[in-house]
This record gives C-alpha cells, structure tokens and sequence, in this order.
C-alpha cells in the first residue's frame, strides 16, 4: 500500500490487481535526440532535419548519470560483477593456499614433482615458473621445462591473462599457471601423475571439487578419469555455449555470419536449451539460468512492449559477456502555481525484473552452500572480502537482491514480506551514487571460440553503456482511496532512465586486455567504429 498526502487529503493507493505495461519510449530515445539549435544572427532558428545524433557511450554506471532516485537493473549488475570478480579471485587464491584439510596447488604441484619424470615433471616445473616457485636446475630438465613455456606462450588465446586477472601481477600469473594446467595431456603422462598423486589424492578432488564449484563441472576428464578421451590435471570447464558450439561447429566450419550470441537466443526461447541448473553444474550455470530471464521477463502485474523486449534481449547479451568475462579463466525528473492535481503514475524504485534478482540470490546461495559443504564454513570465513569474511559477504550480496527481488515484487503489487532484505536493498539504492563499485569500467572482451579456419577468434566485447527512457503506463489501474477533499485523482505514466550495455561480436587476430578494449572505445567513440577497428588490428 503506497500512501501520501495531497493537499489536505491522504491519498492511499492499493497496486494489487494493477497491471503496468513498461516500453520504450521513443520521444525521449538516445539514437535521435535533436541536436543543439542553430540560430543566424537574425533571430532565425535553424534545424538540420537530416541530423542524427548518438547518445554517448559511458564507461560506468556512475558516468551515465542515471542514478537519480531509481535503481536501473544494471546498476545492481554492475554491483554484483565487481563482487563476482573480487570472489573469484579469492577463491582462486584460496585454491593455492589450501582449503581446510586439503593442502592447495602450491603444495600439490611441489610434492607430485619428485614423484614424476620426463615430459610429466617439466609441465610441473613450467607451471611452478609462472607463480614464482622453483623451476628445474640441470640442463635437460629445464630445457624441457621451457618447452612447456615457450609452446605455451605462442597462443596469447590460452596464455594472455583477461579481465581482472590482466590487472595485478600475482593474479596474472595464477592465471597462467592453471591455463597451463589445463593442457589436455597424452595418456602416459595422465597416468604417470594419476599414480603419482597417493596420500594427496583427496587434496586434488577437492581443488577440482572447488573449480567444479564456483565455474562448471570438467569438459574434460582430470588425470584420474582414465577412461576419458581427453584428460588434463586441472580441465577446464563445460558451459551452455560451450556445449551449443562443439555440437553446431566440431565438423563443420563456422558460416559467414554466425552469432554466438544470437543462436543461444534463439534456442532459449524455442526451448531447444533449457539454463535450469543441473545436478553437478556450478556456480556460473545458475549465473546464465539468472540472466535466461530477461528473455521471458514477463511477471505478474506487468506487461513488456516490444521495443523494451527487445533492449532485455542486448542486455542479455551484455551480461553474458560480463559473467563469461569473470569465469574466464576456468571457461572453456513542471511545477505550477496553486495546487496541482491529484496524479497517479506508476511508481518504482528498481527496474521491475523480479525473478532476474531472484536467480541472481539464487546462484550466491548455491556457491556459498557448496563451498561451505566442500571447505566448510570456518573455510569461507577465513577469507576477507569487502571488510567481512567471505561468508557474510555472500549471505550480503545475496540479501541486496532478495531485497531487490522483493521491492520490486511489493511495487508491482504483489505480496511480499521480506522486510529485511528490502531494508538492504534501500540501504543500497540510497548510497548509489558513492557506490565505488558503480564507478568501475564495466568495458570487456572475451573469447568465444577459435575458428581454426579463418585463424581468428571470435570475442564478444561489451563497449559501454547508453541511457535509455523507459515509459511506464496503466493496463489496469489500481484502487484508489481519497480520504478527505473530493479530488478526483488523474492517471498518468512515468519514465526512468535505465542503463543498455551495448554488446559487440566479432572475429579478431588476438583478443584485447581491458585496457586495449578501452583505449580504442575512447578512440573510437561508437559501436561500429569499435567493431571496425577490433577487427583490424
């Protein structure tokens, strides 16, 4: 129940039974807004009717200025990607440092190496390297180690750290000691480190127990699957569009002007790929089931136009681009005189897209109920995050979108009761503009495949962001109560500014670091130029 006073009079406004139909509105669209007017000295106007004129495109979500009293769905994915990445590589560092009982790679790595030989034991010297450990000493050893490194570093698309791990040194390099360790090796050399592994057996399913966890289950058998085709010491993981490529392109060449993208689209909405998480998938299937709901975002008391559809649809795009991006290392507001009338718009605090922030809770939940079951709880509270331990940080972050889940359920008119997450979630909504974390550079690339036939890679980059009017207007408007004067209330819409991340997909030499992605946005400043000149660099 929304009530305010008007006048003299309270106002009491029932939204159950409402119905509210959100849509784009073109008169207050980026793509056409009217340029600045000309004037000729004489007191003349001049308009160039043939002008068209870009909206901006801003590098984050502070930047865009559209934090003004609503909270626009990907302000709270810009939240939950800078925590996504900040947890990852809090886990990836636990990885190496032990978990619990169970000793990390570090150790791992060390105790295999004097258990192994040949071509099995230079693999463990070349990944040693990277992380700064000791490398082999005599001649034969560390020439063979230096194979592994130079063969290794030929391919920036295994080698090159990407996205957070490209922007501190002892990530980069974790980042290049589990590339490494993802080689798929030939069946002597798994075996060899399958037998050598003895007392630390159950330390290594419980690093690939861990990967498994935050990103997917292996796409690849590990060392110990002897009956797999391929195997490596740490696989990499399996994804939806991992699994949609190997079986549209493993025989046949990539066609002219296949987009990864929009057949994964496709096949959601046609029901040939259903995202709902399956028993064994990790932490980064449920983020995809998440975002799966910006394609079907209807919920009750609201009605999606077409052109608002079809903006679901690039952020869509967009987000997976961003979650992919943090996996990526282990993926495959008139006034007037007098007294106004009594109006009554729709009014939310947060873009109405409830079910998306409840998959969203939905997925922290899952990761933080799976690490705690495989590290336990003092585990996970042994690793600080964001001022608490990385427990409570979950338990936090999935509580600000049950909070966003839940307002915006309650303004839709539907019944709710989780006042406390709702209370988090306003706590969030009004520090948003000082939010750190809404001020970071949200432009990223990351590969898809690579077309063996073309020798390029395909990437998909997200290149910025672009303000957007969404116009909301009544289909069924709700009960209301004038207790007082007779006003008679007038139904009007309402408008917000929401955030569209502009996605890109296209075929590159070698894909961008973040900074490279960045210098040519700034560059180029619009989507097709930055297409043009990914392309050719």
């Amino acid at each position: 129940m929304r009530a305010f006073r008007h006048g003299w009079s309270w106002v009491r406004v029932d939204p159950r039974g409402q119905i509210v139909r959100a849509e784009l509105d073109d008169a207050a669209g980026w793509r056409e807004r009217p340029p600045t007017p000309a004037h000729d000295g004489k007191g003349i106007v001049l308009l160039d009717a043939g002008h068209r004129w870009q909206a901006p495109l801003h590098a984050s979500v502070a930047a865009s200025g559209a934090l003004a009293g609503f909270v626009p769905a990907f302000a709270l994915i810009a939240k939950a990607k800078r925590f996504d990445d900040r947890f990852i590589a809090a886990m990836d560092r636990l990885a190496h440092r032990g978990l619990g009982p169970h000793i990390g790679w570090t150790a791992l790595l060390a105790t295999l190496r004097p258990r192994l030989a040949g071509n099995a034991r230079a693999l463990v010297d070349a990944a040693r390297s990277f992380v700064g450990d000791e490398v082999a000493a005599d001649g034969a050893e560390r020439l063979a180690m230096r194979k592994w490194v130079r063969d290794f570093e030929r391919d920036p698309m295994r080698s090159r750290p990407i996205g957070f791990y490209a922007e501190s040194d002892d990530l980069a390099r974790l980042f290049k000691h589990d590339r490494l360790l993802q080689t798929e090796l030939a069946p002597h050399d798994a075996d060899a480190i399958a037998g050598a592994l003895g007392a630390e057996r159950d330390s290594y399913g419980a690093l690939l127990a861990l990967a498994e966890t935050v990103t997917g289950p292996r796409a690849i058998g590990s060392v110990e699957d002897r009956t797999a085709d391929k195997r490596a010491l740490l696989p990499a993981s399996d994804s939806i569009e991992g699994r949609m490529i190997k079986e549209l392109f493993s025989s046949r060449p990539v066609p002219d002007g296949f987009r990864v993208v929009e057949e994964l689209v496709a096949r959601i909405r046609d029901g040939r790929i259903d995202t709902t998480p399956r028993p064994g998938d990790g932490w980064y299937a449920y983020k995809q089931h998440a975002i799966a709901a910006l394609l079907r975002p209807e919920t009750p008391g609201l009605e999606i136009g077409p052109k608002y559809r079809r903006e679901l649809e690039e952020t869509f795009a967009a987000l997976f681009a961003l979650n992919r991006e943090s996996h990526a290392k282990q993926l495959e507001i008139p006034a007037a005189a007098g007294k106004p009338p009594l109006t009554i718009a729709p009014e939310f605090s947060v873009e109405p897209l409830p079910e998306l922030y409840a998959r969203i809770a939905a997925a922290y939940r899952f990761v933080r109920e799976a690490l705690s079951a495989l590290v336990g709880e003092d585990g996970l509270r042994s690793v600080e995050l964001d001022g608490l331990d990385a427990f409570d940080a979950l338990v936090d972050i999935e509580a600000l979108f049950l909070g966003a889940e839940a307002t915006a359920r309650a303004e839709l008119g539907q019944p709710t009761i989780d006042v406390t997450s709702r209370a988090r979630f306003a706590t969030f909504a009004r520090d948003a503009i000082g939010d750190p974390d809404l001020a970071y550079d949200l432009r990223v690339a990351v590969p898809l495949y690579k077309d063996l036939g073309r020798e390029r890679v395909r990437i998909v980059a997200t290149v910025g962001l672009e303000t957007r009017t969404l116009l909301f207007d009544w289909v069924i408007r709700p009960d209301v109560q004038v207790l007082g004067a007779h006003d008679e209330p007038r139904f009007t819409d309402s408008k917000v500014s929401i955030l569209s991340p502009i996605t890109i997909e296209c075929d590159v030499r070698v894909p961008p670091t973040r900074d490279e992605l960045r210098e040519i946005c700034e560059r180029e400043g619009q989507p097709e130029a930055i297409r043009e000149a990914l392309i050719a660099r």
